[in-house]
């Protein structure tokens, strides 16, 4: 019996990247972060996460 299992996510290319944004209260600092997939699958979720996609996730965490 073989054991091996598909993998649940994949893509071509993956970047995440990070960095303290200028400015920012010492007391308060705020992180901002940007995502960005191309060719990224996620299978067993929803079809339409199946199919090949790209995305440009960008956030702004402050206060933390």
């Amino acid at each position: 019996m073989d054991r091996r299992r598909a993998p649940l996510a994949g893509a071509k290319h993956i970047e995440l990247h990070g960095r303290l944004v200028e400015g920012a209260a010492l007391d308060r600092p705020a992180i901002e972060t940007v995502l960005q997939i191309a060719g990224g699958s996620v299978q067993g979720l929803h079809p339409l996460l199946a199919a090949p996609f790209d995305a440009d996730v960008r956030t702004m965490l402050s206060g933390v």
